[in-house]
């Protein structure tokens, strides 16, 4: 039974310019223990769906549809109240912004004590003792508890929210770009800590990312988002050998390959769809080579190729073929005028 099951998720913000559906018919399955990397350009929907499971949505923001069952409860159904004792506890999330998600007139010690207490009855010298316990998990020394967030380097504070995030053992961790403000160096060790620690502590891992070298390196299975609708999802491995949607292809042709350092690196030209407003068939179909009047007038549908691996494509059948011409420049080039831009340019 999976941890968690998104079933045709909806997602809509109240705009000056009408209802804009940030996320439609997301679906995907979590287990426990696996880790899931949620992928895609910016405006996707990723960060969305993390706030729609967590119910910190903006206030113009409501979950309009479908599903959210987390150890078989509806979290889109569950009170202010009923999600605060699930936060942090069974739910927690580390961030992009350190900076911004820690109080900057606290010692960061002092946050993460308030955390634990706030959910469990234990004194402040136990807490303080699994504080440091956490910070040695992370790799910091635990005498920088007693420093307040401007007083530690990007990395640690970054440290120190997945140490907070993890300070009550919590069924499943959202991890939202959270090495995107850090250098390379520091952004690979931080990735190697939380894959390390989410293994020891049995937890489940959604991690979000528009970097798919990052989730080859973090996840077991991937999901793709564009324009608001899941286009792919398949386990890693399957994903990165047999890549069956356009978008998918596409994706993976703009990242420079270790073992080919002489391809060429292919963009997909256009634009990001206007959620406001939406082209009537496959989000992907302005930008898509492959795309035939089908595309552009019916929506498809998520189509499994096997068991775990689906694809929103009209042709799943023709996904080898796909493979074969996208690694081709000119297929990206050559388009049709009306492809040539994005819905929202």
């Amino acid at each position: 039974m999976a941890l968690l099951d998104v079933h045709d998720v909806e997602v809509t913000y109240r705009t000056k310019e009408g209802p804009l559906k940030a996320a439609e018919y997301v679906s995907f399955q979590l287990k426990k223990g696996d880790s899931l990397g949620l992928i895609g350009e910016s405006g996707c929907g990723k960060s969305t769906m993390a706030k729609a499971i967590l119910r910190l949505l903006p206030d113009n923001g409501q979950i309009s549809g479908g599903e959210i069952l987390f150890q078989e409860q509806d979290l889109a159904k569950l009170s202010p109240k009923e999600m605060r004792k699930l936060r942090w506890k069974e739910l927690s999330l580390v961030t992009q912004s350190a900076m911004n998600s820690l109080n900057p007139v606290y010692t960061v010690g002092a946050q993460i004590v308030e955390a634990i207490r706030t959910h469990e009855a234990v004194s402040k010298r136990r807490a303080w003792e699994r504080a440091e316990n956490l910070f040695r998990l992370v790799n910091i020394e635990p005498s920088h508890l007693t420093n307040h967030p401007h007083e530690l380097s990007g990395g640690m504070k970054q440290r120190a929210i997945i140490a907070m995030a993890l300070c009550l053992n919590p069924s499943l961790v959202i991890a939202d770009e959270p090495t995107t403000a850090l250098d390379v160096i520091v952004q690979d060790r931080i990735l190697q800590q939380i894959v390390r620690i989410q293994k020891e502590i049995s937890s489940s891992l959604i991690y979000i990312s528009h970097d798919i070298s990052v989730i080859a390196e973090t996840c077991d299975y991937v999901v793709v988002m564009y324009g608001g609708h899941v286009m792919e999802t398949a386990p890693v491995r399957e994903f990165f050998r047999h890549p069956s949607h356009p978008y998918s292809l596409g994706m993976q042709n703009a990242f420079p390959n270790l073992e080919d350092v002489d391809s060429e690196l292919i963009s997909i030209p256009g634009y990001p769809p206007d959620l406001l407003n939406l082209p009537p068939g496959c989000r992907f179909s302005p930008r898509c080579p492959f795309a035939d009047s089908v595309c552009q007038e019916e929506r498809p549908e998520l189509h499994f190729i096997g068991t775990q691996h689906g694809t929103r494509c009209h042709f799943p059948d023709r996904a080898e073929a796909f493979r074969a011409q996208a690694k081709l420049p000119e297929t990206w080039t050559e388009r049709p005028a009306q492809g040539q831009r994005g819905v929202g340019a």
